[in-house]
């Protein structure tokens, strides 16, 4: 692994996930603001957190270190997640990002 406080490195992981995810869908689909990026840690490479929506969504984007993505929508007050999806390609970002927040904000009940 490189170096875990590598804040150029971490900016450039966030830059190709918005990049990826599309400006019109971050911005006009998700309403994403106030972004931040993410450090290294042993799950992920970097990536991308910002506020979705109507402010009360946290989105986070994940890059793993097998080169694909984790998008979690949670809760801004208590954190607990609203959508998450694994294994998610780069082709497949902005759809599961716009899905994600949809299914976060208006869970379906179990049948």
């Amino acid at each position: 692994m490189s170096d875990t406080h590598d804040p150029e490195r971490q900016r450039e992981i966030a830059d190709i996930i918005r990049m990826q995810a599309g400006r019109m869908v971050l911005i006009g689909n998700v309403g994403a603001r106030n972004y931040a990026f993410l450090s290294e840690t042993e799950e992920r490479s970097g990536g991308l957190e910002f506020t979705a929506s109507n402010g009360h969504w946290i989105g986070r984007v994940e890059l793993t270190w097998v080169d694909d993505y984790v998008v979690t929508y949670l809760t801004k007050k208590s954190g607990r997640i609203g959508f998450q999806q694994k294994r998610v390609y780069c082709d497949q970002l902005a759809e599961t990002l716009i899905v994600g927040l949809d299914a976060a904000m208006f869970p379906r009940s179990a049948a």
